[in-house]
C-alpha cells in the first residue's frame, strides 16, 4: 500500500515513521507548511517533500493508496474532500 503523510509536525513524524518501517506499505509523500521542516522529513524517510497539497494530488493521487492526515488546518481537510 502506498501511503501519503500530510503533516509534517509531531504526529506526522510518527505516521512517516511507522509506514516508513512496514513492510506492507511505501511511504511516497510527506506534505507540511514549512518547507525546511517538511523537507527534512521527506530526507529522514526517503520519501518526496511537498509543501503545496493540490500539486502532490495531482502527482501523487493516482498512486498513493493512503492519505494520511496527520494535522491539517481546516482548508486542507475540505480541498482533500473535495478531491475525493
Amino acid at each position: 500500500m502506498r501511503v501519503a503523510v500530510v503533516g509534517a509536525g509531531g504526529w506526522g513524524e510518527h505516521h512517516a515513521r511507522i509506514f516508513s518501517r512496514r513492510a506492507d506499505t511505501e511511504l511516497c509523500a510527506v506534505v507540511g507548511r514549512t518547507p525546511e521542516k517538511t523537507r527534512h522529513r521527506a530526507e529522514k524517510y526517503d520519501t518526496t517533500p511537498y509543501t503545496d497539497l493540490d500539486l502532490m494530488m495531482a502527482v501523487r493521487i493516482l498512486e498513493s493508496d493512503l492519505l494520511l492526515r496527520s494535522s491539517a488546518p481546516l482548508g486542507q481537510d475540505r480541498s482533500l474532500l473535495l478531491k475525493g
